[in-house]
């Protein structure tokens, strides 16, 4: 039978009445709460019974103290001698309890109960929450910006969406919790005017459904990496994940060693800063390094050969492509002078990939040699097909116009050839098919027959 057991609570910080009825439940459970840390709350087995707990708040105190100050001290003899015992301390949070079964409350001044708790809250408390409040913001702004101007290329990442719906998630804790502190505060203060003490209507159900809404998510998008990612994009994801979990573990450590050694606040602090901006830039330093570590290594393991032109390495890929040169017209791609790419993000909403089959820039007559490029874009939930049409319509109107073409000869629904602004026309395609849209680039007037391979080939093409 285990003596000891850690939780993840998820109570506000000035939602004492909550706190206080969860930790009566635990101890007639059998469990007494023993500390609070960022790793969450640890109790220890005691017999089942009935105690009352109260807390109290003591705005000076910090995570970075070594010891009790003076303060806590005296605040802590005079719990003692109404018959309250010290539970725990996290920072300004300090929790008693009483065995007694019908104690003297811990505090009667209604008044200096929300002084007391407001000051401890502008302390540390909301200061976070505004900081997280403003990231998220920015983050959503940020993605909300990049979903109107690129939608397929945010829908299409296997990452965008979740991490998206997680900033707005956050957006909503920080709202809520900055929100509930103030409505709380505005009640306590009139009831406080009226010598009575407003009791915390907790919403700790709201942070569980959100981090229950972010986790899941979360989970999506590393699975997603780890299973269908290249190798360089696994590594950095491993390495990454890694890092942070690091990163705030040892800056953790290094906090606790600091406290235990008795060192003053302020150096605990300043170490603790340094050690956390030091780590970072070795940890991120090393994602880097194996990043580019990794994609040499996949290279090198593929048997890619790589040439050098305008002072610039380039890679000779080999990829497998749905629809080459070979397939449009009698050539021979295999002899070294081309380079055949695939790449493409995937999600459940959507999927893109790029494709080229391109002359090396180093082949003789490299203008005059044919190449394609085309850009696949498969709408996997038919809701999204008509903003991903209209997405690429707009995003090359920037430079050129998508103008109305004869669709039957590519087998499609809807086709488009660009032209400039002049109204001279180019080889480049959009052609609408039922489930996917298709941006081909040639380096040549397609013939009609050309254009039925096209269709033939990518209409049904499982990429």
């Amino acid at each position: 039978m285990k003596n000891r057991m850690l939780r993840f609570e998820t109570y506000s910080f000035y939602d004492s009445t909550g706190m206080e009825r969860h930790l009566e439940h635990m101890a007639a459970r059998g469990w007494m709460i023993e500390q609070i840390s960022a790793f969450g709350w640890r109790y220890r087995r005691i017999p089942p019974t009935q105690i009352h707990f109260a807390v109290a708040y003591y705005p000076p105190a910090s995570d970075f103290d070594p010891e009790p100050t003076e303060g806590q001290r005296t605040l802590q003899d005079f719990c003692v001698r109404t018959g309250w015992q010290l539970a725990c301390t996290q920072a300004q949070i300090q929790i008693y309890y009483n065995e007694d079964a019908d104690p003297l409350p811990l505090e009667t001044d209604p008044v200096v109960k929300v002084t007391t708790l407001d000051r401890a809250a502008k302390k540390s408390y909301l200061p976070a929450f505004y900081l997280l409040l403003a990231v998220a913001l920015l983050q959503c702004a940020m993605f909300f910006t990049g979903l109107k101007n690129d939608p397929i290329r945010i829908l299409a990442s296997p990452s965008a969406p979740c991490t998206g719906a997680a900033w707005i998630l956050l957006l909503l804790l920080c709202v809520t919790e900055i929100g509930g502190y103030y409505r709380w505060r505005r009640r306590a203060v009139k009831a406080a005017a009226q010598g009575l003490i407003a009791e915390v209507k907790g919403h700790s159900w709201r942070q569980r459904v959100l981090f229950l809404a972010i986790l899941p998510g979360f989970l999506y998008w590393l699975v997603t990496v780890l299973a269908t990612g290249p190798a360089a994009i696994r590594l950095i994801t491993v390495v990454t994940f890694l890092s942070i979990l690091a990163l705030y573990g040892i800056a953790l450590l290094v906090r606790e060693f600091l406290k235990r050694r008795k060192a003053p606040r302020t150096v605990n602090q300043t170490v603790t800063l340094l050690s956390i901006v030091f780590l970072s830039f070795f940890l991120t330093g090393a994602v880097l390094f194996a990043a580019i570590r990794s994609a040499g290594r996949g290279r090198a393991e593929a048997g890619q050969q790589t040439y050098e032109y305008g002072g610039i390495t380039w890679t000779v890929y080999e990829d497998e492509l749905p629809l080459t040169l070979e397939d449009l017209m009698e050539i021979q791609t295999d002899s070294g002078l081309y380079t055949r790419q695939y790449s493409g993000n995937e999600s459940l909403l959507l999927g893109q990939y790029d494709m080229q089959h391109q002359p090396r820039f180093d082949a003789d007559n490299y203008s005059e040699l044919p190449g394609i490029d085309y850009t696949v874009t498969v709408i996997k939930v038919p809701a999204l097909y008509a903003l991903c049409r209209n997405s690429l319509l707009r995003e090359s109107r920037r430079f050129m116009t998508w103008q109305p073409c004869e669709a039957s000869p590519w087998s499609a629904q809807e086709a488009y050839r660009m032209e400039t602004r002049d109204g001279e026309a180019v080889n480049r395609y959009l052609l609408c098919y039922s489930d996917r849209i298709i941006d081909i680039d040639f380096s040549w007037e397609p013939s009609p027959k050309q254009m039925r391979i096209v269709g033939q080939i990518m209409v049904d093409n499982p990429l």
